[in-house]
This record gives C-alpha cells, sequence and structure tokens, in this order.
C-alpha cells in the first residue's frame, strides 16, 4: 500500500498533552481519518437509498410481477 505524508498544525499545548499521554498521534490521525471517510460513506448510502426508496414506491406490485414475469418468459 502507498503511503503519502500529510502535515497538520495544532496548538502546542495539545500536542503536548496527547505527547504526555503517549499517545501514536499517527495512528490516532489515521483512525480519526478511517471513521471519518466511513461515516461519509454511510451517509451517502443512506442518501441513495432514500432516493431508490422514492423512486420504487412509485411502482406498484402489478408493474412489478408483470416485469418479473416477461424477464423470465425472454429467458
Amino acid at each position: 500500500m502507498k503511503t503519502c505524508s500529510i502535515n497538520v498544525r495544532v496548538e502546542k499545548e495539545l500536542l503536548e498533552q496527547l505527547q504526555s499521554f503517549n499517545v501514536n498521534i499517527s495512528e490516532l490521525v489515521r483512525k480519526a481519518l478511517r471513521l471519518e471517510v466511513e461515516s461519509i460513506r454511510r451517509q451517502r448510502l443512506k442518501e441513495n437509498m432514500a432516493i431508490a426508496s422514492a423512486a420504487l414506491k412509485k411502482i406498484s406490485m402489478a408493474q412489478i410481477v408483470k416485469d418479473i414475469r416477461e424477464m423470465r418468459e425472454s429467458r
């Protein structure tokens, strides 16, 4: 896996506190970024599901059954 570097400016006091707690800052940032990506993915998935749900509500059950039968018969 290729990696890249990022630079982040934080308050000196915050950095000193993290260091005093022996926090692995690199790992903390990586974990936070992974969590943020996962959060964004879930939010977009929810949005896409809402759009799909709204579209599917416009289709009647009779139409769905008809389309499935037509697909089966065409095979």
